[in-house]
C-alpha cells in the first residue's frame, strides 16, 4: 500500500480515513507516511506520523500490540538512517503508551529500548532524557509481575553513572575496593566506600528532577530514594568499619542513614503485595538501625525507636508478617540485653555485601 504516493498523499489519506472513524486504515496510511518520509530524509516527519497513528491506542488496549509492533520497525529503519534520537523518541512514546494501558513488562521493555537508542545518539545532549529511560525502566521492572529488584537496582545504578559522568562504574569500583580490603590497605577502601557513598546520595534530587513528567512520579521518587539511601547506608558503613581515623563521625551519619533507609522501606512494604525482597531490605535495614542507635545513643532512644516503627506505623496484620523477619527477630536481643544471641545471630545472618567484613563488623559490634 502506498508505494506510489508520497509521504504528504499517504497522511492526507490518513487523516480522510480518521475523519470518517476508520481508524484501522487511518493507522495503515500514517505508518506507510512514516515510512515515506524516513526514505526521503524527513525523519522529525516520521516521529509525527508515528504519534497520529497512534490514534488506535484511544480505542483499547487490543490496538496496543499493533502500534509497538509498528514502532519497532520504525525504530530499527530510523536506526539504521542514524537518527537513533529520533527513533529513541519513538521508543519513549510506546513505553509511556504501554505504561498507561497497564502494560508494565511492555513498558520496562521499550524504555530500556528507548535508553539504548539514545546512548547511540549525542549522548551528552541527550543524557538526561536517557537517565529519564532507565529510571522508568527500573520501576517498571520492579513493578511488574517479574518484579526484578536487581534488576531495577542495576538500571539505577546504570542512572547514577551516566548522570555523574562517573568514568567507572558502581560494580568496577567496588571490585577496586575490595582489592584494596584484601591487601590489607583499609584506610584506602574505606575512603573510597565513602566516595561511593557520597555520590550516590548526592544523586538523589538530581535524579528525581528527571522523573515530573512520569504518570507516578511520587512512587517512583520514593522507591529510588529508598533504594540509593539503603546503598549508600551499606557503603557508609564499609567506610566505617575499615576505617580507624574518623569511625566516630562516620558511625554516626551511617546511623541516620539507616534509619533513613527504613523509614523508606517500610513505604515499600506497607502494600498489599509485599515484595520478599524488600521485607528482607526493611528487615536488615531495621536491624542496623536500631543497632547503631543503641550503641550510640543508649537502650532508650533503641527502644523508642524499634517501638515506633513496629508498634506504632505498622498495623497488626502487616506486623505479623514483619516479625517473622530473622532481622527483626534479632533486633529484639538488641532490647533484650542478650547480646550473646546477637552477637550469634550477627555471625550467621546473610549480610549481602559485607561477607568480606564479617568478622570486622562483630568485632565492632563488640567493642563499641
Amino acid at each position: 500500500m502506498g508505494s506510489s504516493l508520497t509521504a504528504e498523499e499517504l497522511m492526507e489519506r490518513a487523516n480522510t480515513y480518521l475523519k470518517d472513524d476508520d481508524f484501522e486504515n487511518a493507522a495503515e496510511n500514517y505508518f506507510q507516511a512514516a515510512k515515506a518520509f524516513i526514505e526521503t530524509g524527513k525523519y522529525y516527519f516520521s516521529r509525527e506520523a508515528f504519534i497520529s497513528m497512534s490514534v488506535l491506542l484511544e480505542k483499547g488496549t487490543k490496538y496496543l500490540y499493533y502500534i509497538l509492533e509498528k514502532a519497532n520497525e520504525l525504530a530499527n529503519d530510523l536506526n539504521d538512517a542514524n537518527v537513533p534520537e529520533i527513533s529513541g523518541e519513538v521508543l519513549m512514546f510506546c513505553a509511556n503508551a504501554a505504561y498507561d494501558m497497564n502494560d508494565i513488562e511492555q513498558s520496562a521493555y521499550y524504555y530500556e529500548k528507548a535508553f539504548q537508542h539514545y546512548a547511540m545518539s549525542n549522548l551528552e545532549e541527550y543524557r538526561d532524557v536517557s537517565v529519564a529511560c532507565l529510571l522508568k525502566a527500573a520501576y517498571s521492572y520492579y513493578t511488574s509481575t517479574l518484579s526484578e529488584l536487581d534488576k531495577e537496582e542495576q538500571l539505577i545504578l546504570k542512572a547514577v553513572e551516566l548522570h555523574h559522568k562517573m568514568e567507572k562504574s558502581v560494580l568496577e569500583i567496588e571490585s577496586k575496593l575490595s582489592d584494596f580490603v584484601r591487601r590489607n590497605q583499609f584506610e584506602k577502601a574505606s575512603e573510597g566506600y565513602k566516595q561511593l557513598a557520597e555520590i550516590l546520595l548526592s544523586e538523589i534530587d538530581s535524579l528525581r528532577d528527571l522523573m515530573t513528567d512520569f504518570k507516578d512520579f511520587d512512587a517512583v521518587a520514593v522507591n529510588v530514594k529508598a533504594r540509593l539511601i539503603h546503598m549508600a547506608a551499606e557503603n557508609l558503613l564499609k567506610a566505617t568499619l575499615l576505617s580507624t581515623s574518623e569511625r566516630g563521625e562516620l558511625l554516626k551519619t551511617t546511623s541516620q542513614l539507616f534509619e533513613q533507609a527504613t523509614n523508606l522501606m517500610f513505604g515499600l512494604i506497607n502494600v498489599e503485595q509485599v515484595d520478599p525482597e524488600d521485607m528482607q531490605r526493611f528487615g536488615f535495614d531495621f536491624l542496623l538501625a536500631t543497632l547503631l542507635k543503641d550503641k550510640i545513643n543508649g537502650k532508650k532512644e533503641a527502644k523508642k525507636f524499634y517501638d515506633e516503627i513496629l508498634f506504632e506505623m505498622i498495623d497488626e496484620d502487616l506486623r505479623l508478617t514483619v516479625l517473622e523477619n530473622k532481622y527483626v527477630q534479632t533486633a529484639s536481643f538488641i532490647l533484650e540485653d542478650q547480646s550473646h544471641l546477637l552477637l550469634r545471630a550477627l555471625q550467621r545472618l546473610p549480610i549481602g555485601r559485607f561477607e568480606e567484613l564479617r568478622d570486622i563488623f562483630v568485632d565492632m559490634i563488640k567493642n563499641l
